[in-house]
């Protein structure tokens, strides 16, 4: 299968602000190809979902943007494509160690510790989407966090990992994987996905504001709400950022 992404258009960049508010520049000042790819070694003012800050040391770790142009979605389906990235990770880590696993929405985790986190920024032209900015921040052999939840690679692994050769590995299960979103349905992907989700048919700890509750992930909408069922029999839906785990 003939590889998505490749070395022409590729960047990489010792230091930057943020590889998604770099690419989101570029791609507003010029025609950029999908698959293009910017890579860094350090984030000045690395960004996570919802406006959160991402901690990553220098050198240490795995930090990218790429573009796309998934036209063949709705607007109401963006969350399948949060779901092909997260799943083409799921190949990787896994093939690491079976322990991986998705939090709901994009979050990589090892046995309860963050070892990764995506954020797709997408762009609309009327009800479809019209181009996507993602990125990608992995922990891959930073030894020292600030969040007592974060771990890296080499921590849970107990070695240090090239980040160079997990970009290659994500490269080709992306490929793979955006090929699949192209052409099957999306209840696929989303039962792949729920099949690899944190808390998918378990109970777990959630916080909602500032009640706490045990509950138990029932689903996740064609629109990414996650979807709860508590311990006295309600059924809540949730958009990102009304409820939390608590790990």
């Amino acid at each position: 299968m003939p590889t998505l992404f490749n070395s022409a258009n590729m960047l990489k960049l010792d230091q930057v602000s943020s590889t998604n508010s770099y690419l989101k520049d570029l791609s507003q000042g010029q025609l950029v190809s999908e698959g293009f790819w910017v890579q860094t070694q350090y984030q000045t003012s690395g960004r996570g979902q919802f406006g959160n800050r991402w901690e990553a040391a220098a050198g240490e770790n795995l930090l990218f943007s790429f573009f796309l142009r998934p036209t063949f979605l709705k607007a109401s389906q963006g969350f399948a494509l949060n779901m092909s990235v997260c799943l083409a990770w799921k190949d990787v880590l896994q093939g690491l160690h079976p322990s991986f696993v998705l939090k709901w929405p994009n979050d990589l985790l090892f046995k309860n510790h963050k070892v990764g986190g995506i954020l797709i920024e997408n762009t609309l032209n009327g009800s479809t989407l019209s181009s996507s900015i993602i990125g990608v921040g992995l922990n891959v052999n930073q030894r020292q966090f600030a969040s007592a939840k974060a771990r890296s690679l080499a921590e849970v692994l107990g070695k240090s990992i090239v980040p160079d050769v997990l970009a290659l590995q994500f490269q080709k299960t992306f490929t793979k994987r955006y090929a699949e979103l192209k052409r099957q349905p999306l209840s696929l992907l989303t039962n792949e996905y729920l099949k690899s989700l944190y808390g998918y048919q378990q109970e777990v700890l959630l916080q909602e504001g500032r009640h706490t509750y045990k509950g138990v992930v029932k689903g996740v909408s064609p629109e990414g709400y996650l979807q709860v069922h508590t311990q006295d029999g309600t059924q809540k839906s949730y958009a990102f950022k009304e409820v939390s785990f608590l790990l």
